[in-house]
């Protein structure tokens, strides 16, 4: 069996017809997530920036590492709450006195769907009953509408929506809540309860702020399509 160093393809390549047609032959012929990935790493493109906001107003952000106090599992499964949390908070303004505790006992109490499951939050339709109880009308759009969503975050309207965080972007796995606070062209704000993400390899690091910014390139890679929906508030 006949073998070759990557390493030395690139060293020794003279763009001679043999190499062009093997370097065409071989990228032809690798699986399309292996060849994502690669360029991912050739290219060395940092995943998400972090933002070190000074706005004049301080922007709304809740963490979810904190919500163990109704279980120690729920630091790392409440993203849902911590997310619509936000949410409410930014359109009725001290409505939660700027926590996400009284949001999340409430999701967590039963009274608005799944009593007695362990998780109710990973349900939107037990939000869906909250906001409502706050004054807030919505709906949970599921169907991929990227420029529905944007249309709604160009409003100032903070908007949870869900993706895929585990894994790295060519093969994303794990389902997971965050929310999109400003559009920026070929970028986008987010504030993420699970704190700083890395969009490329799928990592968080808790022991930095939740508060970054991304391309929209990388941030659809991992998109499920489901974002939620302000009808009124």
């Amino acid at each position: 069996m006949a073998n070759i160093d990557l390493l030395n393809v690139v060293k020794y390549y003279k763009g001679l017809p043999h190499q062009e047609d093997s370097i065409k032959w071989l990228q032809k012929n690798i699986p399309q997530d292996v060849l994502e990935e690669f360029a991912d790493r050739w290219r060395n493109e940092k995943g998400s920036i972090l933002v070190d906001e000074q706005d004049d107003i301080k922007p709304v952000f809740f963490s979810q590492i904190d919500n163990h106090y109704i279980g120690s599992y729920l630091a790392h499964r409440s993203c849902n709450s911590s997310a619509h949390a936000m949410v409410v908070e930014q359109l009725k303004p001290g409505i939660l006195g700027g926590d996400d505790r009284e949001y999340v006992e409430k999701i967590y109490s039963g009274k608005y769907g799944y009593k007695g499951h362990r998780n109710p939050s990973i349900y939107w339709s037990t939000h869906t009953k909250l906001m409502a109880e706050y004054g807030i009308k919505s709906v949970v759009n599921s169907n991929g509408d990227w420029d529905g969503m944007m249309a709604q975050v160009d409003k100032g309207i903070y908007t949870a929506t869900n993706l895929l965080h585990r894994g790295h972007i060519s093969n994303p796995r794990g389902g997971h809540v965050t929310v999109i606070v400003a559009n920026l062209g070929d970028k986008i704000r987010v504030h993420d309860p699970y704190l700083y993400y890395n969009l490329i390899p799928g990592t968080h690091d808790h022991s930095k702020s939740g508060i970054y910014e991304c391309t929209k390139k990388n941030f659809k890679r991992r998109w499920q399509g489901t974002y939620r929906q302000i009808l009124s508030y």
